[in-house]
């Protein structure tokens, strides 16, 4: 019951954060929005702050187990970036909000998620650990490890937010298409 609220709370949440942004949406609007006093919902976290990290925490947890999915660390290192970022894509055409939530609160300065916060994560990130994993055994150009995670990982937010807002399904040719760009921009 109470894991139940807290997801109701963090999915409305990633809603009116990504819809409205952090400034303009209210510990109020939220409690509101799932029908719970305000009260109940500090229990639950300490302050907006601790809600917008929590919110961000959760959400790329469950990002990067789809990521983690679609990776068989059986096949070779290329498959296995591909089949992740497949994966990843997939998942984030199915949840639009949590798409512009984690492009939102990821990519851009000035939120209450610091850049700490976001390293945090990278180490639970798959793709993080594959890109990573590349740079080590000389799969890619000498890059250091934030090019790599800018040219290999950000691109399939921003592709996939902008067909969230076109409403737009790319077939899987087309992903797998932006996915073999990606990579060779990596080569």
């Amino acid at each position: 019951m109470i894991a139940d609220l807290r997801e109701k709370v963090i999915d409305y949440a990633v809603e009116l954060f990504s819809k409205k942004g952090y400034e303009n949406v209210s510990v109020t609007d939220i409690a509101k929005k799932c029908k719970i006093a305000t009260s109940t919902l500090y229990y639950h976290f300490k302050d907006k702050e601790d809600l917008l990290k929590q919110t961000f925490y959760d959400v790329t947890v469950k990002m990067t187990n789809h990521f983690r999915r679609g990776i068989d660390y059986s096949k070779p290192f290329e498959d296995q970036y591909k089949g992740g970022l497949y994966n990843a894509i997939k998942y984030l055409h199915k949840n639009k909000h949590r798409c512009d939530f984690y492009s939102i609160f990821s990519l851009s300065p000035g939120t209450p998620i610091s850049v700490a916060d976001r390293m945090a994560l990278d180490d639970l990130c798959p793709i993080a650990q594959l890109l990573k994993k590349g740079l080590e055994n000389g799969a890619f150009r000498k890059r250091n490890y934030l090019e790599a995670m800018t040219l290999g990982s950000i691109p399939i937010y921003n592709y996939s937010a902008r067909n969230n807002a076109s409403k737009y399904t790319p077939s899987d040719h087309e992903i797998n298409g932006f996915i073999s760009s990606l990579w060779n921009a990596l080569q």
